[in-house]
């Protein structure tokens, strides 16, 4: 760490010119860009670096390329000697495994910046492009099983030199592009994008001094530093875990596990991933900068929020997991939707860990403990002949139409967006109908799709819409979370999951034509329902067809029968909710007014809470005696304290003080619990939406207090999996008697 030498006031001047260096490079990515995935929804982002290459500022639109732009300014510095590397110089990569972009449809260019003849600083953008050669129109082949089959594959390559672009360089990419124009004038706003950052790194150098500017993004990263290991320090020691499962991988139904176990001691933590599967042979892998971009997405935003990004920030965090594994796979292994599978498992099995360390951590961290966020890119893109007679591609954007989750205090944010996108935007209807061979029936918030719970997460999106002014077009889709459902947090049950379905033959070219209105759900569209694989690029779209998509929206927070009824009823007017989940989830009764039927909705709710206790097993209100609330000493989770008796510290029902057992144990082993497969009865009971799979059978198990039926938590397993301990705060075994210590272990 550096010694202190620049007065704060010229320190903060400084960070703050660095900002807005990115967001100047954002500015200008947006005006030269010709693709609608960048100049309407957003997904690029950019970065600057030091003159080691260290993380020095970013704008953060799209998180993920926050680790693939680092990654790539590493690899440079690695394979390339200084040397070799001129002023002018610029370099392109896209290949996960190698120094480039998340996924092979990210490309990102990369570019030194000199003063007085030596590099004082680099720049790095990164933008979601339309096509990348490979297998398949964007980039996308589920089919692969090699990376080789899925796209041009780029390592940090020289595209410009000495600012000429390399016309050799570029015959060879432009050749192997299907819409070369549109992809190279992309390429050259990520060029420009680095120029302008150039101008005005050249301008601070000058105006600081070279050694001065060098020693000031020293500070800066060294202070970041100091800041994250303080609040590192904060946080509760321990250890806490999650899993999550991708579904299919391309070309095989089958569930592949990802885990996280996240250890903090003292002012640093390490997210290690060894317990997940090895890399599988369908594009569901993802490489490093999938690893560290899908954690510090939470990082970020759950406990890092106010301390400026950069790699001061990042030097107390560990990413652990082995070559070969799916989140950190290796050549041959495709990895053409890794981002969007391994990596979004990677930040829900991250946010589930994080989100139990917060809140064993006290106040005022505990308060930011939540759901987890919405997590599936539906994806859905098509491609063929369009209006004009030219080969064209449509990625639907609407896909990312997910739920926020809820938060500790207040409902989630409908239609929030991935949690990783926090810069991107949904397109407008008419921008897609204007741009594009389509024409939408409807597109609206889903009703039930956010989590209930105390308070619910945000709804997702479903829409449906049919190609326009062409006779058809083929597609590529995939939807990461259709059998594996969401979950929710803290006694928050199961969430809907996302489907896509093919209504062949439907009446829009006759009601177009007739100028009738079009139905506005799903149910009302007439036609031939085809639910899709997950991975599909064999649906071939006629003018007559409707593509219908429904996401998922953000798990809750708590038990759904804490939650307020007059919220409840709330939601039903404003056709959030219905009212069979109303009633058989949330135990609220509305009269025909809708308006909140007290004395039937506490029967409902005492109902509901004795079938659960009727459902457990080993629920025998006679094994547990109630403790004090005066005894409490730590709040475990929002449903369990832990209270001292006679020097030990035991677990114990925050609404009944039930006394559960040591806090040393696992206290998901000392609770009933209700544990069923996920089939048709289990749908209809809970009134959820989630796709079925069997073999096998993934189950859902609710641990309730035995004295009131409290829903404790939720989780999902697969059938046969034991129950994992799962938070394990070191300050339950530091506080312990010997003897308790000893029996834990």
């Amino acid at each position: 760490m550096t010694a202190r030498k620049t007065d704060p006031f010229t320190l903060e001047i400084c960070r703050s010119r660095l900002d807005s260096i990115v967001q100047e490079m954002a500015t200008t990515l947006i005006k030269t860009s010709s693709s609608p995935t960048t100049t309407e929804t957003k997904d690029f982002s950019t970065s600057l670096f030091d003159y080691r290459g260290r993380q020095l500022a970013f704008s953060g639109y799209i998180l993920y390329h926050a680790s693939s732009n680092w990654e790539g300014i590493q690899t440079i510095l690695r394979d390339f000697p200084l040397d070799e590397i001129d002023d002018g110089d610029v370099f392109i990569a896209n290949d996960p495994c190698y120094g480039g972009g998340i996924h092979p449809g990210d490309v990102c260019v990369f570019q030194p910046h000199f003063h007085d003849g030596g590099i004082v600083a680099w720049s790095a953008c990164a933008s979601h492009q339309i096509d990348v050669g490979g297998g398949v129109a964007g980039g996308w082949n589920c089919d692969a099983t090699e990376c080789f089959a899925e796209a041009l594959l780029l390592p940090p390559v020289k595209v410009m030199r000495k600012g000429v672009i390399d016309r050799s360089m570029w015959m060879l990419l432009m050749n192997n592009i299907r819409m070369p124009e549109r992809v190279g004038l992309d390429f050259k706003g990520l060029i420009s994008s680095n120029i302008v950052a150039g101008k005005r790194i050249s301008e601070l150098a000058a105006s600081y001094g070279t050694d001065e500017f060098k020693a000031m993004q020293d500070e800066i990263l060294d202070l970041s530093e100091v800041s994250m290991r303080q609040r590192i320090s904060d946080l509760a020691d321990g250890v806490y875990s999650a899993a999550d499962w991708i579904e299919n991988n391309g070309h095989e139904d089958g569930l592949w596990k990802v885990h996280c176990e996240l250890r903090v001691e003292g002012d640093e933590m390490t997210f290690d991933y060894n317990k997940s599967d090895p890399q599988t042979d369908g594009f569901i892998n993802c490489g490093p900068s999938g690893l560290s971009g899908g954690i510090l997405v939470n990082v970020l935003q759950m406990f890092g929020y106010d301390i400026p990004f950069n790699d001061g920030f990042i030097r107390p965090i560990h990413f652990v997991a082995d070559k070969g594994k799916l989140v950190n796979a290796e050549k041959p292994a495709p990895i053409g939707a890794g981002h969007m599978n391994a990596t979004f498992k990677i930040q829900e099995a991250c946010m589930a860990a994080i989100n139990k360390m917060l809140a064993v951590s006290g106040s005022p961290w505990r308060e930011r403990a939540m759901g987890i966020w919405g997590d599936n890119w539906a994806l859905h893109l098509c491609h063929g002949i369009n209006r004009e007679g030219k080969f064209d591609i449509y990625i639907n954007m609407d896909g990312g139409g997910c739920g926020g989750a809820a938060f500790s205090t207040r409902d989630g944010i409908p239609a929030a967006g991935c949690p990783q996108q926090c810069g991107m935007d949904l397109p407008d209807v008419e921008f897609n109908e204007m741009n594009f061979p389509l024409f939408f029936q409807f597109k609206k918030l889903r009703a039930n799709s956010g989590g209930p719970g105390r308070y619910r997460g945000g709804l997702g999106l479903e829409y449906g819409w049919s190609i326009y002014d062409v006779p058809e077009m083929n597609t590529v889709l995939f939807n990461q979370r259709h059998v594996v459902p969401h979950i929710g947090m803290f006694g928050a049950p199961l969430v809907s999951s996302s489907t896509f379905v093919h209504v062949k033959d439907s009446d829009v070219l006759e009601r177009l034509e007739k100028g009738e209105p079009h139905p506005v759900s799903l149910d009302g569209l007439p036609g031939e329902h085809a639910v899709t694989s997950v991975n599909d690029q064999t649906t071939v779209l006629s003018n007559r067809d409707v593509f219908y998509v429904a996401n998922l929206g953000g798990g809750g927070f708590g038990d759904p029968l804490s939650r307020a009824p007059d919220l409840v009823a709330k939601d039903v007017r404003d056709e959030w909710v219905d009212r069979t989940q109303a009633r058989e989830v949330y135990g609220v009764a509305l009269d025909e007014n809708g308006e909140v039927d007290a004395v039937e909705t506490e029967t409902l709710r005492g109902g509901i809470r004795s079938r659960r206790q009727a459902e457990a097993s080993g629920c025998s209100t006679a094994n547990y005696e109630i403790g004090s609330r005066d005894a409490v000493v730590f709040h475990h989770s929002p449903g369990l304290d832990v209270g001292r008796y006679d020097g030990n510290l035991m677990f114990q029902c925050a609404e009944t003080a039930a006394i559960i057992g040591p806090a040393q144990k696992n206290w998901k082993e000392m609770v009933p619990r209700i544990e069923r497969p996920i089939d048709a009865s289990y749908l209809a009971d809970r009134v959820v939406e989630i796709g079925l799979r069997a073999d096998p059978s993934l189950i859902s198990r609710e641990y309730i207090c035995p004295v009131s039926g409290v829903l404790l938590e939720v989780e999902l397993a697969i059938e046969g999996d034991p129950v994992e301990h799962d938070c394990r705060p070191a300050h339950y075994f530091e506080r312990a008697t010997a003897d308790a210590r000893r029996q834990a272990s």
